[in-house]
């Protein structure tokens, strides 16, 4: 085997990094927020709910533009055919999801997630 060359320990450090911050989110206690998780073109990004924001993410049909607004999500528009997305409305609690399957596009709320057991869960 070789040496290690100057960006493998760069790489072990990031990889560390990244598996020390994963179990401090996963196993961290305290308050628990609700949160938006998109994932799209392979990745996978965190915003609050109690923060305003709009967002553009991009899949191999176009642009699709979400809005986090007064503790919740939406997705506003999509280029997909049937707007799916659109009309599933605005997410609230922790569980709550929504995808514009054409274009790739997958969001969920976390946090929070205290849902009753229902007649498709029993």
């Amino acid at each position: 085997m070789g040496k290690l060359k100057p960006l493998d320990f760069l790489a072990f450090a990031f990889a560390g990094i990244i598996t020390v911050g994963s179990f401090v989110y996963a196993y961290g206690g305290g308050h628990q927020s609700s949160h938006l998780i998109v994932q799209a073109a392979g990745d996978e990004w965190v915003y609050p709910l109690d923060t305003p924001a709009e967002l553009e993410f991009e899949g191999p049909l176009g642009t699709t533009r979400v809005q986090i607004q007064d503790g919740g999500a939406r997705v506003v528009s999509s280029p997909c055919r049937d707007k799916i997305c659109i009309l599933a409305g605005r997410l609230y609690e922790g569980g709550d999801w929504t995808a514009c399957l054409p274009n790739r596009i997958f969001l969920k709320i976390s946090g929070n997630e205290n849902q009753p057991v229902d007649e498709i869960t029993y």
